[in-house]
């Protein structure tokens, strides 16, 4: 049996306040330790599923999804956010890290033979993003950067 790993990875500039990050509408939480399992999802031909728990996260890092491929074996010093959530009150050093920097957001999904067609929808990032999908990009909004003076912000809702 031939399993499907799907790698997403965000990007995030200065400016960060994730509200409801989601992959669609659904229930409980699915991502844990940064990996959502899907393979034994019952999935329909009209279901979501929402890709809310804990992502990695690497705060002040930006990481292209070969970096991330590297790191599969999570090491002890993984850091992982609540997904969606913001990172106001995430911390690093002992310290709140605050409403300003940036970050990568990670998360595999494990999807089950035969499923072929899906989306991505997001909403409500008020912030530059990149959006990778199995290592090729497919979207950016705004422009990330780890700098303020060359970031530049944007809220939309994405699928």
């Amino acid at each position: 049996m031939i399993w499907r790993r799907y790698v997403i990875s965000l990007f995030i500039g200065v400016g960060m306040l994730l509200s409801p990050f989601y992959y669609a509408i659904a229930d409980a939480e699915l991502v844990v330790d940064g990996v959502a399992d899907l393979r034994n999802h019952a999935f329909s031909k009209k279901s979501s599923v929402s890709l809310d728990g804990r992502w990695r996260f690497f705060w002040q890092q930006w990481l292209f999804p070969e970096d991330l491929l590297s790191m599969d074996n999570q090491a002890p010093e993984t850091a992982f956010i609540k997904v969606p959530s913001n990172w106001n009150r995430y911390q690093a050093n002992g310290q709140a890290v605050g409403g300003k920097g940036f970050a990568t957001y990670d998360v595999k999904v494990l999807l089950p033979p035969g499923i072929d067609t899906w989306s991505v929808h997001l909403n409500d990032i008020s912030s530059a993003f990149t959006l990778f999908i199995n290592g090729e990009e497919k979207l950016t909004v705004g422009s990330p950067a780890s700098k303020a003076v060359t970031a530049l912000s944007k809220f939309t809702s994405q699928v």
